[in-house]
């Protein structure tokens, strides 16, 4: 008969126990509050937009973000500056006129989704202007609609989208639809091969030593 080593059974049956415990908490499922806080984080855990990251864990400072709007493979997520101060937050930075942030530029695809195929809200910051209106990415700017936190934008009714971007303005967009995700989240961080190999011959140990005793 195996040695009792204490309230949870064997060595070997504590280590299965631990194992699955370890499996079920970071076999690719993170429950909400560990979703929250790795939202954005890194290319593996990246958020929908800066809106999404904002909602899922509201303290976010501004700062930098990984955003993955097509909720596809990871490996096309950018890192982007996200304003989560200005007007309520969620802002994800489209085009940062002085490049001094990280921004959408050089992923069209994402402001696609984000400002284009979806009526979407766009802020304009430079110039003494601090304005945003709702509307498209790459629309004629309206020339009524905005909601003015800093100054006017009455040099803009009615320009080009081009216009903005030839100037000196940086341009956020915030989406205004949410993706609804599953609970509990799916952390899109691979489980380490080690930690699988040493889980599954822990289990394989466990049950060889049953067998035997």
């Amino acid at each position: 008969m195996a040695r009792k080593i204490g309230p949870g059974g064997t060595q070997f049956e504590r280590l299965a126990k631990c194992t699955c415990a370890i499996l079920t908490i970071a076999g690719f499922i993170v429950p909400d509050p560990t979703y929250a806080a790795l939202a954005g984080s890194s290319q593996l855990t990246p958020g929908y937009s800066a809106r999404d990251i904002l909602q899922q864990s509201p303290a976010s400072p501004s700062g930098n973000y990984w955003i993955d709007p097509n909720l596809g493979s990871t490996a096309d997520a950018s890192e982007v500056f996200a304003d989560m101060v200005t007007a309520g937050g969620g802002w994800t930075l489209a085009h940062d006129a002085n490049n001094t942030r990280p921004d959408l530029d050089f992923n069209p695809g994402a402001i696609n989704i984000l400002a284009i195929q979806q009526v979407a809200q766009v802020l304009l910051v430079g110039n003494g202007l601090t304005a945003y209106f709702s509307g498209n990415w790459n629309q004629v700017l309206p020339s009524s609609g905005w909601t003015s936190i800093v100054g006017t934008p009455t040099s803009l009714f009615s320009q080009p989208f081009s216009v903005a971007l030839n100037g000196d303005y940086s341009v956020f967009v915030r989406e205004t639809t949410t993706i609804t995700y599953p609970t509990p989240q799916p952390a899109r961080v691979p489980l380490p091969g080690t930690v699988v190999l040493l889980a599954i011959g822990g289990l394989a140990a466990a049950v060889a030593r049953r067998r035997l005793f």
